[in-house]
């Protein structure tokens, strides 16, 4: 029980930035491929429970201002907006434009590559990570 307050504290936590965090960001992807690694008792013990993750590949390219866009643009846009060459409402449209379908957003980082590795690895779906994300 010397532990009790403090675990409850960090599965709170960890709960907290799983919630908030995992539509944001790229690494929810490593980290159930490091977690399924570790195994059912942490850090590589065996034997390894079976675990299968799953996520859509690459979202496809929005269309703003008649070109193909991404989540890059809106970055370069940010940028743009603090050099005064675009203005905030302009940014906002991008920013909704980007990334109009589910995946991770379109471009070859961390959360496509991990769900290509997870993929060949046997550690996800077969056949997932290399088709665009895309709502039927």
């Amino acid at each position: 029980m010397k532990f009790s307050l403090v675990s409850r504290e960090l599965i709170a936590d960890s709960i907290e930035a799983v919630v908030h965090g995992l539509a944001y960001e790229d690494s929810s992807v490593s980290a159930a491929a490091t977690s399924a690694a570790r195994g059912p008792h942490g850090h590589g013990a065996l034997p390894m429970s079976p675990r299968c993750s799953s996520m859509a590949a690459a979202a496809l390219p929005g269309r703003f201002a008649g070109k193909d866009v991404t989540i890059l643009d809106s970055y370069e846009a940010i940028g743009a907006v603090l050099t005064g060459d675009m203005d905030e409402a302009e940014l906002a449209k991008l920013e909704r434009a980007c990334l109009p379908t589910v995946g991770a957003c379109a471009g070859q980082f961390t959360a496509n590559t991990m769900a290509m590795v997870s993929e060949a690895l046997g550690m996800s779906m077969p056949n997932v990570s290399m088709i665009p994300g895309v709502l039927q």
